[in-house]
């Protein structure tokens, strides 16, 4: 990608991937907008880590305000890491599930590709995929062509989302790659996942505030990152000659019983 095109445009920038994203990429010297909803929660954070970042406020379900995010920040690069993001939450909200996770980036893609064909100006798209869209897949280790089998609407949503990507990049020659990103962990982490439960509840009970800590069974296991790794591997997937879609993880499951124990 060329230099002096140094423009990105952020959805759900005031998440933890969003802010850590944010920061690298005004690091690298690019000029950072973020698209986020209105009285979303991190949006002061994001601000104080990243003074130079620009906030628009909209919803991705609104095709309107997603137009006028990408007309006002003019940007090269587009980070979609906005999305429903709790798999068990998603069984009661399936409906808004599939308007943030997968309509909503049908819209994007559909404004990049409307303003190459209006301007000739390319945008790179950056889809944040999950690991959850392989759900019960019965090999391991995956790899980027095994099957998907997502087992919650979050999966699914993530899944389609996926495809739209592939599908856009393989019919329309857009710059579309997607990161089936697998558990990344850091202290921007929201309490409600179980790594920030436990930091969260380990240091209540070294401050006198708790006794104890309760967690589910420890035999599940997961393949947990470090989040600043793998933010940078999206930077470097819209960095690359050519797109396409990458599995980003550590390569090593761990069970709860192996975190509490580290």
């Amino acid at each position: 990608m060329s230099q002096d095109s140094r423009t990105a445009l952020v959805t759900g920038a005031s998440g933890q991937d969003g802010i850590l994203l944010a920061e690298l990429l005004a690091r690298e010297g690019v000029t950072v907008w973020a698209l986020v909803r209105q009285g979303a929660a991190g949006v002061a954070l994001l601000q104080e880590r990243v003074p130079s970042v620009k906030v628009l406020h909209g919803d991705l379900r609104d095709r309107d305000a997603v137009r006028a995010a990408l007309r006002t920040s003019e940007p090269d690069q587009v980070y979609n890491l906005a999305a429903f993001s709790s798999v068990g939450r998603s069984w009661a909200h399936a409906h808004e599930v599939m308007e943030i996770n997968t309509l909503a980036v049908v819209t994007i893609l559909d404004e990049v590709r409307a303003i190459r064909e209006a301007t000739g100006r390319e945008v790179r798209f950056y889809q944040a995929s999950s690991s959850e869209m392989f759900g019960s897949a019965t090999v391991s280790p995956q790899t980027e062509n095994t099957r998907f089998h997502p087992r919650s609407p979050y999966g699914v949503a993530k899944s389609a989302a996926h495809f739209l990507t592939m599908n856009y990049r393989e019919s329309y020659g857009l710059f579309a790659c997607s990161g089936i990103l697998y558990n990344h962990e850091s202290p921007l982490r929201e309490p409600h996942f179980v790594t920030r439960k436990i930091t969260m509840g380990v240091a209540a009970i070294a401050q006198g505030r708790a006794d104890t800590l309760r967690l589910g069974t420890l035999e599940v296991s997961r393949d947990w990152g470090w989040a600043p790794d793998y933010v940078r591997a999206m930077w470097l997937m819209l960095q690359h000659d050519t797109p396409g879609d990458y599995i980003v993880a550590t390569g090593h499951s761990r069970t709860l019983h192996d975190f509490l124990s580290a």
